[in-house]
C-alpha cells in the first residue's frame, strides 16, 4: 500500500499543475443551474486522456488509487470514446464511511474495486450532458444498467448528482458525481 500511495503522490505533485488548465475554462451552461457546472475544456485537453485529467486533478487522487490499484489505467488511457462518471475523494470517503470500511481495506480487494470502477465507465460512446434526457439508461461496463434523471436543472445518474459536466479528454468525456455507484447485484 505505501508504494502505491508514494507513486501516486509524485505523480500528482508532477502533473497538480495539469488540474488548473481543467478549472480555468469553468462556465455553467444556460441550460442547468448553479449545482452542475458544464466545463468546456476543448482547447485546454488537447491528448490528455480520461486518466491524464484525473490524475491532474487532486479531488480525484482516491479514484486514481482505485485505477492504479485495479490496473485500469491502461484501458481508460486507450482510445475510447468512454464517458466516465467520476466520484470525488469526498464521494468516496462517504460511501466508505456509510459501509464501515477503510479505503486501505477496499483497496486490498481488487476484483471489487475493478468491479466499482467499471459501473462507473461507460464503452463506445461519448455522452454529453446535452444528449442526456429524464428516463435514459444506459450499460455500463460492468454489465450495470444506470438511469438518468433530471430533476429542475440537477442530473442524477442513480439517484448521484452530476455536479461537474462535460470535462472533455482526448478520449471521452468526464462527469463529475458526488457518490458512488455500485454495481448490479448478480
Amino acid at each position: 500500500m505505501t508504494r502505491r500511495h508514494s507513486t501516486h503522490s509524485r505523480i500528482t505533485r508532477l502533473l497538480a499543475p495539469l488540474a488548473a488548465f481543467t478549472l480555468i475554462a469553468a462556465a455553467c451552461d444556460d441550460d442547468l443551474d448553479d449545482t452542475t457546472d458544464v466545463v468546456d475544456t476543448t482547447d485546454v485537453v488537447g491528448d490528455e486522456t480520461i486518466v491524464d485529467v484525473a490524475i491532474g486533478d487532486p479531488q480525484f487522487s482516491t479514484l486514481v488509487t482505485a485505477i492504479e490499484t485495479a490496473e485500469l489505467g491502461e484501458t481508460l488511457s486507450g482510445e475510447g470514446p468512454y464517458t466516465v462518471f467520476a466520484p470525488t475523494n469526498d464521494a468516496f470517503d462517504t460511501a466508505l464511511d456509510d459501509l464501515g470500511i477503510l479505503l486501505d481495506d477496499f483497496l486490498t480487494d481488487v476484483d471489487l474495486v475493478e468491479e466499482i470502477l467499471l459501473t462507473h465507465v461507460i464503452a463506445d460512446e461519448t455522452i454529453m450532458s446535452s444528449d442526456i434526457e429524464d428516463g435514459t439508461t444506459v450499460t455500463s461496463l460492468s454489465d450495470t444498467e444506470l438511469d438518468f434523471s433530471v430533476v429542475g436543472n440537477r442530473v442524477l445518474v442513480d439517484d448521484v448528482e452530476v455536479i461537474t459536466a462535460d470535462i472533455e479528454a482526448s478520449n471521452g468525456v468526464i462527469h463529475v458525481i458526488d457518490g458512488v455507484l455500485f454495481p448490479d447485484d448478480e
